[in-house]
């Protein structure tokens, strides 16, 4: 089972690192001139495209590997972390607990800053 745990453990982090580069790249952006050339924003579109292949990579790797514990475990295959959470050992509940936690916040900051960038766009 430590494999397994270490594997959600990394993937929880993987998908992590993956939302912070994704807000990086979108505060440059709002930080920059008020009124972007085509080729900047054009250039911004594909920054964030590519961020989100690399989110959903990281989202899909952080799934196999719950489905990977949840198999272990005895569960249903298709279980979201915070279910396992109370099944896994107790000295790794607070840090699955606590990057979980962080990758919901982080995904939300992502979605209201596309969605404060649209409504700029749209003004």
């Amino acid at each position: 089972m430590n494999q397994e745990l270490n594997n959600l453990v990394q993937s929880l982090r993987d998908e992590l690192q993956q939302y912070g580069e994704m807000l990086v790249r979108l505060d440059r952006h709002h930080q920059s001139a008020a009124d972007p050339s085509e080729r900047e924003v054009h250039a911004f579109s594909r920054e964030v495209q590519i961020q989100g292949e690399a989110i959903q990579r990281a989202r899909r790797e952080r799934n196999q590997a719950c489905q990977n514990l949840a198999v272990l475990l005895n569960l249903n295959a298709v279980v979201p972390v915070e279910i396992l959470i109370p099944l896994i050992p107790e000295d790794y509940q607070p840090l699955v607990n606590e990057l979980t936690r962080e990758n919901h916040q982080l995904m939300e900051q992502v979605v209201e800053s596309l969605q404060r960038k649209r409504s700029c766009t749209r003004n």
